[in-house]
Order: structure tokens, then sequence, then C-alpha cells
């Protein structure tokens, strides 16, 4: 196994350790859990990373405006592959208490593999949430992923609920 090859899996556990065990796990204790979701959608760019799209994640309240979040999830296409993101959003609504749209940037690092190959993007992307009461929310976002090693980079589509404590 080369090198490049296993790289995909050294950040994914870079990731799991800072969010979850890591220094960063005693500041995002001492955050406030902003929101979970959950989003469904699909993927297309380059082969075999063309496909259906299942994810779950977490936000934790950093700061106004900006939270830090942790998502894992699947694409499938013929086989199953796994994708997980360290992202920091940014929320364009002053109160999100109170706002039924929130419009929201994401920017961050994804490492993931599938068919045998392994991969690390950088995530942009950008969307809404409408919350259709004070707790649960319709969410769709559109985001880019650029790099990915031998898979090459692709975009998704997804839609989703997102619930608040």
């Amino acid at each position: 196994m080369t090198s490049h090859q296993t790289l995909p899996s050294r950040v994914i556990l870079l990731l799991v350790v800072l969010l979850l065990g890591g220094p960063a796990a005693g500041a995002l204790h001492a955050q406030t859990l902003t929101s979970g979701f959950v989003v469904a959608g699909g993927t297309f760019g380059s082969h075999p990373l063309d496909g259906r799209r299942f994810g779950v994640g977490l936000d934790f309240h950093l700061a106004p405006h900006f939270d830090l979040g942790g998502e894992v999830g699947t694409i499938i296409q013929n086989d199953v592959g796994m994708l997980g993101s360290a992202n920091l959003s940014y929320h364009f609504s002053r109160s999100r208490q109170h706002e039924d749209w929130d419009p929201f940037l994401v920017a961050g690092g994804s490492a993931g593999r599938f068919a045998g190959s392994g991969g690390a993007w950088v995530n942009l992307g950008g969307g809404v949430n409408y919350w259709l009461s004070h707790r649960a929310e319709l969410r769709g976002e559109f985001k880019g992923y650029a790099g990915g090693h031998d898979l090459g980079g692709f975009g998704e589509f997804r839609f989703g609920v997102t619930f608040r404590p």
C-alpha cells in the first residue's frame, strides 16, 4: 500500500481525535449544541462518486453567527463508501431563535473511502434552513468537494431535517 492510499485513513482518524478526544473536545464540551441534522441527496462528478448520499451531523455554537460541526455519512452507487467532515458554518440570520429563514455558508475538510480508494477534500457550500417550529426545520444545501486524490472531486445537493435541542 502506498502512502497516498493511507493518507485518507490518517485524516479520518485525525478528524475523529480532534472532534471527540483531542484538545478540541474540551472546547466543544464547553460549547452549546446548536443542532443535529439528518440529510439525504445525490452526488455528481467523477466516477465512482456519482450516487446517493446519506448523512448525520452535529453543530456546536462557537460565536455569534458561527458554528463548528462534524458529520459522517455514506455515498452509495454500486459500492458503499464512507465520508466524514469537519466544518465551520456562518449563519446570516442575526438571531436563529426568532427568524424562520436561516441561510448559511459552510466550509471544511472531508475524508473518505469508496470502492477501495481513499480521498481527502476541501468542501465549500451553502444552504438554507426553514424553521417549521422552535425545534425542527427543513434543510436544503449544496456542497462542492475539491481534491480527492484517486477519487477526484464531486458535488452534492442534499435535503433533510434539522433538530434543535
